[in-house]
């Protein structure tokens, strides 16, 4: 099988929010390594960097959901014959980059896009869902801003994750933890306080 070496990438910046599609040639992988810029000229931060690893790319995402930077491994052969691959943030799941041909990327933000006006449509009839957002909104501008800390340790590394009982944060070096729930109150809270200690 003959493997052509031209891809489409697209990923999301999480500093401006624009979405930044590039066609890329093995050329535009060296071995030293790569790294690609948010296409936005006014912010153009450094959103993904890709390095070789034996016969692997290890890509580091910076992730539009939870303010940390994930990284995924493709060997050399399946990133350049997939015709479709789509990395995601493992803590909420959501897309963060797509890897393909260029009418498969186009497939399948607009089949994203559509998802999304549904959920914005459940959203505005549904007040508990917008709160669920407007809170993990809140609680990723502030882990930008540093208004997230632990009151054990003392540090700033730290998780972000969903589930059953709301957002929960935890601390990596030490597991303290806070867990915010999903309700008006806790949201009116998180912006009076504008903080978050982990205990």
């Amino acid at each position: 099988m003959l493997i052509e070496y031209g891809k489409t990438i697209a990923y999301i910046c999480p500093y401006c929010g624009r979405l930044t599609k590039r066609n890329i040639t093995l050329f535009d992988l060296p071995p030293e390594g790569a790294c690609f810029y948010c296409g936005d000229e006014a912010c153009g931060e450094c959103v993904l960097t890709v390095r070789h690893k034996k016969d692997k790319y290890l890509f580091e995402v910076a992730c539009t959901a939870c303010d940390d930077r994930h990284k995924f491994t493709l060997k050399h052969s399946g990133f350049w014959k997939k015709q479709l691959a789509v990395l995601s943030c493992p803590q909420t799941m959501v897309d963060i980059m797509f890897i393909g041909e260029d009418e498969c990327i186009d497939r399948e933000l607009a089949k994203q896009n559509a998802m999304y006006r549904e959920a914005e449509e459940e959203i505005r009839s549904t007040p508990e869902i917008g709160i669920y957002f407007e809170i993990i909104r809140v609680v990723n501008e502030l882990s930008k801003e540093g208004g997230i800390s632990c009151g054990v340790c003392g540090r700033k590394n730290f998780d972000i994750e969903l589930d059953d009982s709301g957002v929960r944060i935890t601390c990596r070096d030490c597991r303290a933890e806070a867990v915010v729930g999903i309700t008006a109150d806790s949201l009116m809270e998180l912006l009076e306080t504008g903080t978050i200690v982990l205990e």
